[in-house]
């Protein structure tokens, strides 16, 4: 009977010790369960704060980026305001003009000179103007440099009739800087007929094509009239900037084509600008 009772009160204490061992391995499962869950609350709380740093992050370091170029391409439009309508060019039509005294007709140049440098620099500021804008720009810089470029100069604007010029916008200085590096630096020195061409057309993808031609033999990295190339930084730069805002991104193009009857050589812009394009600093 003694060895009886031992064996069941080992039997008693064996039962008794395996329930505490399964009841302390239920307790750790539901340790560990508890600290998955705090792990995954956790995770959860931790997630949203590390994507909202790293957003804020990108966002700022994408605003220093655009502060950097606006500061940039305006400090590129005010020198090359200073550039393309230098005081040399300014002096030449004011004598011109004081000298001549002939009458009313040849005092538009002086009124003409003075209104382009009051829209120049109306404009300096702006990211897009209305294509009828540029183009009364331009329009007023080739008839204060027709005298100087001679009878054998021929300007010519192919237009669209099926675009809106009031209603279509454009990168500010657009067609000024290519019109005037086409006069400059390919058309002043040229000998014979001197050509220059502007071609606005709509395209069937609801885009608008402008195409700034000359014959003034073609793009030459080394010119007879010297530039600093500001005038193509402003527009490379502008088109850059603002095609990160946009899906459809501004196209351009500069190639050396033959141009005019006698096909010779001349330079030619192309720009293809989509008409939904849009001007504001932010995300469509």
């Amino acid at each position: 009977m003694r060895a009886a009772e031992i064996k069941l009160k080992y039997t008693q204490d064996s039962t008794l010790m395996k329930k505490e061992i399964s009841i302390r391995e239920k307790e750790n499962q539901v340790l560990q369960l508890y600290q998955w869950l705090y792990m995954i609350v956790g995770g959860g709380f931790l997630l949203p704060a590390v994507v909202s740093v790293i957003v804020l992050y990108r966002k700022r370091l994408r605003d220093r980026e655009q502060w950097r170029m606006q500061n940039a391409i305006t400090s590129l439009r005010l020198e090359n305001v200073r550039n393309r309508i230098s005081p040399h060019f300014i002096f030449n039509v004011l004598n011109r003009e004081m000298n001549l005294h002939k009458g009313e007709e040849e005092s538009q140049n002086l009124i003409g000179l003075t209104k382009l440098i009051r829209r120049n620099l109306e404009l300096t500021d702006c990211l897009a103007v209305s294509l009828a804008d540029e183009l009364e720009f331009v329009d007023t810089y080739v008839g204060l440099e027709k005298e100087s470029l001679g009878k054998d100069f021929d300007y010519q604007l192919d237009l669209d009739c099926k675009i809106d010029l009031k209603v279509v916008k454009v990168p500010s200085m657009l067609l000024q800087i290519p019109v005037e590096n086409a006069i400059k630096h390919g058309l002043r020195l040229k000998e014979g007929k001197r050509l220059l061409r502007i071609q606005i057309r709509l395209l069937l993808d609801n885009q608008v094509e402008i195409v700034v031609s000359d014959n003034g033999g073609g793009y030459r990295k080394v010119s007879v009239n010297h530039g600093t190339g500001t005038g193509m930084k402003v527009i490379t730069q502008t088109i850059q900037l603002l095609n990160t805002y946009n899906s459809r991104p501004i196209q351009m193009k500069i190639n050396n084509v033959l141009v005019g009857e006698e096909k010779e050589m001349g330079c030619e812009v192309r720009f293809v600008i989509p008409l939904n394009y849009s001007y504001q600093l932010k995300k469509n």
